[in-house]
């Protein structure tokens, strides 16, 4: 057997599994109308993942795939934009590799609670009266929306 063939052997037969390179959190938190970064990441750059959802326990998960506007993905790196209500339960991440091995993040993790950002209120004095300009929304992040 030849170097090359050899060196190529050896690597299509890692003793190194399929792992997530970072633990997945219990709960995650995000804010309505903010941007919520799940990191799929694994010890396979090749490996491909996919992002599933369910709205509660008892539901079966189902694939969230990217999109322009709402699920946006930059290698194993998922960008869920503007959440919303309909975005609250539960996430977990799945992956597989070319060697047949999957993983999936285990159970018991990836709930997501949302929550609402602060609300404050810019006045505007005009005479004796307060007259509310605009409300701003902001997280614990500083990101805002006016509106």
């Amino acid at each position: 057997m030849g170097l090359s063939r050899f060196i190529l052997h050896c690597a299509l037969h890692s003793t190194e599994h399929l792992a997530f390179t970072k633990q997945p959190q219990n709960v995650l938190r995000g804010y309505i109308g903010q941007r919520l970064v799940i990191n799929c990441s694994t010890n396979d750059e090749d490996a491909s993942v996919s992002l599933l959802h369910k709205r509660h326990p008892f539901a079966a998960f189902s694939e969230r795939k990217p999109s322009a506007n709402k699920l946006w993905k930059k290698r194993q790196v998922f960008y869920l934009l503007k959440l919303d209500l309909r975005d609250a339960g539960i996430y977990t991440c799945e992956a597989s590799n070319r060697a047949n091995e999957t993983i999936r993040w285990p159970a018991g993790t990836g709930y997501l609670m949302l929550s609402r950002g602060k609300v404050t209120m810019i006045l505007i004095f005009i005479g004796e009266r307060y007259t509310v300009q605009r409300i701003k929304v902001s997280n614990q992040s500083g990101s805002t929306f006016l509106w």
